[in-house]
């Protein structure tokens, strides 16, 4: 299916990008990568969305809907600050929120070689892992071209192996060509693979590779046998038949010879092709889905310098299915609870988002609140980035959700002043995840009795009702029928 991609960083261009209902966001965005490396772009880090919803890279286009021809926004991540020392940034520096604007999709498209050096920039794991894999379909799409050479090389081989001692040998050289030229796939690194062909591209090398292999041994069998016929060959001066008949014989074995080395040579490239043939888009450029769970343990645990950016080793659909007892005794929690305050945003944001979706077990929230995360998760209530907010929010919400000494903990953190602070600066989706947090809370007899004697929670509330989402004004109202029942003067 055809997926078409929009961006305002782009205004007069749509991306096309060729997929399956069953591919993942990743492979789609690992696409759009290579796209953006031919426009000399491929330093910019960015996402998917669709109908207001960031695209996972865990799942794929069937479980979001995404049927064909629907078109997708392509919104760049927020820029990354290079150079940067060891840790936290200072979320509570400023009080003044940038959640209003609305310039999501924009972001600084300059070409690299107008950008200042920075000597001190670090190499992005993914751009090297694009390269290399750009590299690998560049050596692809030269392999097929030096294969449909070789395929030409038998086709004339067929041709001439009439005029040899045994013009029969043209048969099974003849078949070997005409299945090469049937069933050999087509691919371009820009294109992919192109045109019909009725086999399976792997399928082919491997019995394309027998049938040559095949081919190759009659090749040297006759040639061997032939060079001791002509050895044992002997003429008159004379007889000018028996010389053509020798010089037939030597051009046999010229023949078969070279014919057996081409063959050689279709064998080598087909071996070559066949575990090439095992990448695809996406194997490589998107950083945490080729790594096994103990390689992205060890990697994530331990990287110190936090002025590497390491948004590409958190994947949200590593993460969650890690075992609890492995997430916990390999500080794999503490480590990315540290990243949500990291000084590259980015790295914020992907941390955040990893750890809201491993706060979904509630077996890995109590160790969270037990390492202070909940004070961390209050902090990025600050943030500037909307969409680190979003996530801390969904984080909070699991939090107070399942547990009442989780909701108590949340209070030991003065939780309730950041979400007091928040619920007047935050919009639609947001609004829904304070008001849904602000009921959970009001649902406990002791929290609610601390809500309603404070007027931040009525004033809150009131303010999230004043919002034109339906959702957001239900919660909230929800919220301050129980306040009232809890205290009248509320």
């Amino acid at each position: 299916m055809l997926i078409y991609v929009e961006s305002k960083a782009f205004p007069n261009k749509t991306f096309t990008l060729v997929c399956n209902l069953h591919d993942t966001i990743a492979r789609a965005r690992a696409q759009m990568l290579h796209i953006l490396y031919e426009l000399g772009r491929e330093e910019h880090q960015f996402r998917f969305r669709f109908k207001g919803e960031y695209l996972r890279d865990a799942y794929t286009f069937e479980d979001y809907r995404i049927l064909d021809n629907s078109v997708i926004k392509m919104v760049p991540m927020s820029k990354r600050r290079k150079g940067a020392g060891n840790s936290t940034v200072n979320l509570h520096g400023s009080r003044a929120s940038s959640m209003n604007n609305d310039d999501d999709d924009v972001h600084d498209f300059m070409p690299t070689s107008a950008k200042p050096d920075n000597s001190q920039k670090q190499p992005d794991d993914v751009q090297k892992a694009l390269h290399k894999e750009i590299s690998i379909f560049t050596k692809r799409e030269q392999l097929l071209m030096d294969f449909k050479i070789l395929l030409w090389i038998h086709f004339l081989a067929t041709i001439l192996a009439a005029t040899t001692s045994y013009p029969y040998s043209s048969v099974w050289s003849g078949l070997l060509m005409i299945f090469g030229f049937l069933y050999c796939p087509n691919y371009t690194r820009l294109g992919g693979f192109v045109g019909k062909y009725g086999m399976n591209k792997s399928h082919f090398m491997i019995f394309f590779s027998v049938g040559a292999l095949m081919n190759l041994t009659a090749s040297l069998l006759l040639g061997i046998y032939l060079v001791f016929e002509a050895m044992q060959y002997l003429c008159d001066q004379e007889s000018t038949s028996c010389m053509r008949q020798k010089e037939l014989m030597w051009w046999s074995i010229i023949f078969n010879l070279g014919q057996a080395l081409c063959l050689a040579a279709s064998i080598f490239i087909s071996i070559m092709l066949i575990f090439n043939f095992k990448y695809e888009v996406c194997n490589l450029s998107i950083g945490p889905f080729g790594p096994s769970t103990q390689y992205f343990i060890e990697t994530i645990v331990n990287q110190i310098n936090w002025s590497v950016p390491l948004y590409s080793l958190i994947g949200v659909n590593v993460l969650p299915n890690l075992p609890v007892a492995t997430v916990v005794s390999n500080s794999t929690l503490e480590t990315l609870t540290n990243l949500c305050l990291s000084q590259d945003i980015a790295t914020q944001e992907y941390a955040t988002e990893a750890v809201a979706e491993m706060l979904t077990i509630p077996a890995i929230q109590d160790s969270f609140v037990e390492l202070g995360g909940v004070r961390t998760l209050c902090a990025l209530l600050h943030s500037k980035d909307k969409r680190i907010i979003n996530e801390a929010l969904t984080a909070l919400s699991y939090i107070v959700a399942d547990s009442e000494s989780n909701r108590q903990a949340l209070l030991m953190e003065n939780g309730l002043e950041d979400l007091f602070y928040i619920a007047s600066r935050v919009h639609v989706p947001a609004s829904r995840i304070v008001a849904a947090i602000f009921l959970e809370l009001a649902f406990s007899a002791e929290i609610r009795i601390m809500l309603s004697s404070k007027e931040e929670s009525v004033t809150s509330c009131e303010k999230l009702c004043r919002t034109k989402d339906n959702e957001t004004q239900r919660l909230s109202l929800q919220t301050l029928e129980l306040l009232a029942i809890e205290n009248s003067e509320a």
